[in-house]
């Protein structure tokens, strides 16, 4: 690396104590890389002012280097409420190390796994470079994306230099291989490189990524010879940078920043008290920097003749995913926070991106078919991977029928089998007590009904479609579609003069209590479990009952056949969709 001496003039703002300016917002990703020298350098004289510079910047997420005390970074936590960081656990035997790590906003970034690269090779990195699968939502905007965080060989020498060019390689092989092989290509590499982006082809470590301009942006490149990172030495003397991968590129947009924060203007002691690099921050500020005009999908329900033959943009959960319906075409369902969900259409090809659990954004133009409104596609984006489903909405099997409630909705509903269609396109028509309704089985979503008969009990999870102007349910994966063998062992022929929920016995229980309820007329009846969040996790009967006394065992099985942990949990009566009462029971293992 051939070292180059410039030499400028700073202007120094006034010095106002533990005071710094807010680069963040409300509606963008912000990202910063800051190397917090030895920290903490000055003891708790650093950890107050490094507390108070994260609590101004107001940024989302920091990826850290030259951390030297774990307990000393529990603390800094602890003063930052709202906040959560995890460092590396690779250590030096014997020594002392710096690590590198993440400092993150929980109330915007969820940090689903995160693991140590290329731990065994030394030569390029004496510390290994930790990687992020992260989730990030602020301001109406989703982000999905891998964060790889690095502090590289320092030093000037040969030998240093080829170290750190043996790094940049590894990494974008490693980098290269990853968004071959999976979904995620949003890449997002930072840190303290301890080398120039600027330097000749033939002395510049980053070369290889520098030339792949198709797939890499160096965010810092426009700031290289301008702005410095590292304070003091051959000014300015950029070496903190910020990479991302072509995927990368919508997110940050044309509104998108990037800069070397100045803290040392803002407090003279900085260099002393806190690091000898500056911080780089990023803005990720997506295509036009402003929330996006999704429409939500119950409104375009609702008025859909005001909509109909638009194009829309609508954001939203894949209830039922791409080639369950088709596979030679799309046909998906996207339900949105209104509550109401809507049937993607596409004729051309199977677009695999929808898939269960995605949180997509679609453009097209909205239409109906038969009854059924759909959005015929035309562009789409991913924000998000492996989001929770919606909540099902339980309904009765008579408002299958109403075409105007729960719309595209992912819905649950049970009843007796009244009649089942000759295959291949089988139509069942089951009934809650309330009135008939149809459930369609479509053929290419390979679902096998063969054990259920008329007379039998059913219960399917599915969207709440249109065919023909008729409403249905259409369920698209086997799980969600189960016969109900009652658990009730025991009905007593004593008739109660009021509904209500008797005491479960024993309480605590292991492995199984009894609960005892009564049922005043007849009706569909819930008693359903739930934990102390307020989360269901077992339906113990759900069914339309006479009226009577009853009793049910519950053995601590949650809903997708878990054993719950020990706890308090409650039960609760539903009679046609009333809640009647709710008890409280403690479950000890």
């Amino acid at each position: 690396m051939k070292k180059r001496i410039f030499f400028i003039l700073l202007a120094l703002t006034p010095f106002v104590l533990q005071a710094y300016t807010s680069v963040g917002s409300d509606s963008t990703i912000d990202a910063l890389t800051w190397n917090i020298e030895w920290f903490p350098k000055n003891g708790m004289t650093t950890v107050n002012e490094v507390e108070q510079i994260i609590s101004d910047l107001n940024v989302d997420f920091i990826g850290v280097q030259e951390i030297s005390s774990v307990d000393t970074f529990n603390i800094l936590l602890s003063q930052l409420p709202g906040w959560s960081g995890i460092l590396s656990s690779h250590e030096y035997s014997g020594d002392s190390y710096q690590k590198v790590g993440l400092i993150y906003k929980e109330q915007v970034i969820t940090v689903h796994s995160y693991q140590l690269l290329f731990e065994n090779d030394w030569y390029a990195f004496p510390r290994p470079p930790m990687e992020f699968t992260i989730s990030a939502e602020e301001g109406g905007r989703a982000f999905d994306f891998k964060l790889i965080v690095v502090h590289l060989k320092a030093f000037d020498g040969e030998d240093n230099e080829a170290r750190r060019r043996a790094a940049i390689d590894s990494l974008k092989n490693y980098i290269d291989e990853q968004v071959l092989l999976y979904d995620e290509k949003d890449f997002i590499l930072l840190g303290d490189f301890n080398d120039h982006i600027e330097d000749p082809p033939e002395d510049n470590v980053f070369t290889t990524m520098l030339d792949d301009t198709a797939n890499y942006t160096f965010l810092t490149e426009p700031l290289a010879g301008i702005y410095g990172s590292y304070i003091g030495y051959n000014e300015p003397n950029l070496i903190d940078h910020i990479i991302i991968t072509d995927d990368a590129l919508d997110e940050y947009g044309e509104n998108g920043s990037t800069e070397v924060l100045y803290l040392d203007n803002q407090n003279s002691n900085y260099e002393d008290d806190v690091s000898d690099h500056r911080p780089v921050f990023s803005k990720f500020a997506f295509s036009n920097g402003q929330p996006n005009d999704y429409i939500p999908i119950l409104e375009l329900h609702e008025q859909f003749s005001q909509y109909e033959g638009q194009i829309v943009k609508i954001k939203g959960i894949v209830t039922i995913g791409a080639g369950i319906f088709s596979n030679s075409y799309t046909s998906v369902y996207v339900q949105d926070e209104s509550d109401a969900g809507i049937n993607i259409y596409y004729s051309a090809e199977v677009i695999s991106d929808f898939e269960r659990c995605t949180l997509v954004e679609v453009t097209g133009e909205l239409a109906d078919y038969n009854g059924l409104h759909e959005i015929k596609y035309h562009s789409h984006k991913i924000l998000a991977y492996d989001q929770p489903l919606p909540e099902p909405q339980i309904i009765l099997t008579v408002t299958i029928n109403d075409v105007n409630v729960h719309p595209g909705r992912l819905i649950e509903v049970s009843g007796i089998i009244e009649s089942i269609s000759d295959p291949p396109h089988v139509n069942m028509f089951i009934n809650d007590g309330s009135g008939s309704g149809k459930t369609y089985f479509d053929p290419d979503a390979g679902l096998d009904i063969s054990e259920f008969n008329v007379g039998d009990e059913i219960k399917v999870i599915g969207v709440k479609t249109v065919y023909n102007n008729e409403g249905q349910v259409q369920p698209g994966y086997q799980p969600e579609i189960e016969k109900i063998i009652t658990s009730i062992v025991f009905k007593e022929n004593k008739l109660p003069e009021q509904a209500g929920l008797i005491s479960n016995y024993p309480n605590p229980f292991n492995p199984a209590t009894t609960i005892l309820y009564k049922v005043l007329n007849p009706g569909v009846v819930e008693l359903s479990i739930f934990n102390v969040s307020g989360k269901k996790v077992a339906d113990v009967v759900h069914q339309r009952q006479s009226r009577g006394e009853y009793r049910v065992e519950w053995n601590g099985i949650s809903a997708d056949g878990k054993i719950l942990a020990s706890g308090i949990y409650y039960y609760q009566l539903k009679i046609d969709r009333q809640v009647i009462n709710i008890r409280r029971m403690v479950f000890l293992k």
